[in-house]
């Protein structure tokens, strides 16, 4: 049993007027019959997926799939995330809510850079319930994220860190297929020997979530 259908099912057993419905044989997804908008539902949701997440389901005292111990975000509140410098993005770990209709997100980041790097923003790279394909600019590997949440469109709108140094140049790049389904978690990681440098997503207004997908490439220097 993966962690999304246990935590699904914890939400079921904790009576959060969820209606369950059936997506396909293999995933359960579930619609919100009320809007949980109480910031302390928010504080103690995440904590309790902390504990799950982390090893530990409290409430049955089992372990379970590792995943980490923190969000960089609330329920409905911006996220801006950056790696500690000289290094990018590793690891990508997201759960999503179907009372919110939005996700929290938290990053790992490994060494990337042997000085301090050149680095920029983007700007915004998608309108709300879009569909967007990012991909940093040659020889750049991303190293931060932003997002702001719509409440009315239940979606986000992003931007992206990409940061180089001159001695390096990105090769072999290749996108992963999309790593989640609706309304599922993520925990996916940057291949060894590998950086990331995009990040490709479309939304469902049915769902109200994204399914995501990444680019990484290899990197040599002296080029």
């Amino acid at each position: 049993m993966t962690v999304y259908q246990k935590t699904k099912g914890l939400l079921r057993g904790r009576g959060l007027g969820l209606k369950i419905k059936r997506w396909d044989k293999t995933h359960i997804t579930t619609r919100e019959t009320t809007r949980h908008n109480d910031t302390k539902y928010n504080i103690a949701w995440q904590q309790h997926m902390v504990q799950t997440l982390s090893g530990t389901d409290n409430s049955k005292g089992k372990k379970v799939e590792t995943v980490k111990l923190r969000w960089e975000n609330q329920f409905d509140q911006p996220l801006h995330f950056n790696c500690p410098s000289r290094q990018s993005i590793s690891h990508i770990n997201s759960q999503h809510d179907n009372s919110y209709e939005d996700r929290v997100w938290d990053f790992e980041c490994k060494d990337t850079f042997v000085s301090e790097p050149e680095c920029h923003w983007s700007p915004y790279v998608n309108d709300l319930e879009q569909e967007f394909s990012f991909k940093c600019p040659n020889n750049y590997v991303l190293a931060g994220v932003n997002s702001y949440h719509s409440n009315p469109h239940e979606d986000r709108r992003w931007k992206f860190y990409c940061c180089r140094v001159n001695s390096y140049c990105n090769q072999d790049c290749q996108w992963t297929p999309y790593v989640n389904y609706f309304d599922e978690v993520i925990s996916w990681q940057v291949p060894g020997l590998n950086y990331l440098v995009g990040a490709g997503s479309y939304h469902s207004n049915y769902y109200k979530d994204r399914r995501w997908r990444y680019q990484y490439c290899t990197r040599k220097s002296n080029c």
